[in-house]
């Protein structure tokens, strides 16, 4: 509740870009963008959708089965919990690094920078979970933020720049939760179904699926064209 107070008080600050204010002037918004954007965009939002799966996914994973999957291995619950959190707040340094590097490098090949190396870390990443070591396990974690997180920073200039102003919010807003269901919400449910509770011999499962999400996004964002740079429209 406190943040959604917060949120609503930042959007009431903020002042509409110059972009949104021209067509506004021009009597060119639309009044159903979301079916036009559909109509008009469906390959690309459906490929902006997987590009990211991996990072909504990757999330869930990493921050929530992660400490079930512990657990399971009879590893102190409070312990898993605060190489999460530990983690996280690393996350934030990521983010802004990522963020920059998007800036300067590219979003498209930021993004694949990332999910390239949590492809590269998904079976190392298990495997380092089942050490029952605090330390290897806090590695473990810290590592996959770079995947996951270091993403997620480049996600909303990337999706943005895919569209025109007068859709863009509209299709950011597909493109970024038509993936959900089929990534963060499905990915732990798959996981757990295929693992069971023979933690210790089914690991692989845990390693393949993220693998798999990762794979799902990279085959995305190699069709995907590059936008940094791009004059909006």
């Amino acid at each position: 509740a406190i943040a959604a107070i917060v949120g609503i008080i930042i959007r009431l600050i903020l002042l509409e870009s110059p972009l949104f204010e021209s067509i506004l002037e021009k009597g060119e918004v639309s009044k159903v963008p979301s079916i036009e954007v559909w109509r008009k965009y469906w390959s690309k939002i459906l490929l902006l959708a997987a590009s990211w799966a991996a990072q909504n996914a990757g999330f869930y994973l990493y921050s929530v089965y992660s400490v079930d999957f512990l657990v399971g291995l009879h590893f102190s619950r409070n312990l898993a919990l605060l190489s999460v959190t530990i983690s996280s707040l690393i996350g934030i340094f990521i983010t802004i690094a990522f963020s920059i590097y998007a800036d300067k490098i590219g979003r498209r090949i930021g993004m694949i920078t990332a999910f390239g190396f949590g492809f590269i870390f998904s079976f190392p990443y298990v495997l380092l979970l089942l050490k029952l070591n605090f330390l290897l396990i806090l590695l473990a974690q810290l590592l996959m933020v770079i995947a996951v997180l270091g993403s997620y920073a480049i996600i909303p200039a990337f999706f943005a720049e895919n569209f025109p102003t007068k859709y863009r919010y509209s299709g950011t807003g597909l493109s970024y939760h038509m993936a959900a269901p089929f990534a963060g919400g499905l990915a732990p449910l798959v996981v757990a179904a295929l693992i069971g509770e023979n933690y210790a011999n089914n690991w692989y499962f845990f390693g393949l699926i993220f693998a798999i999400y990762f794979a799902i996004s990279l085959a995305s964002l190699a069709v995907l064209k590059e936008t940094k740079g791009k004059e909006l429209e």
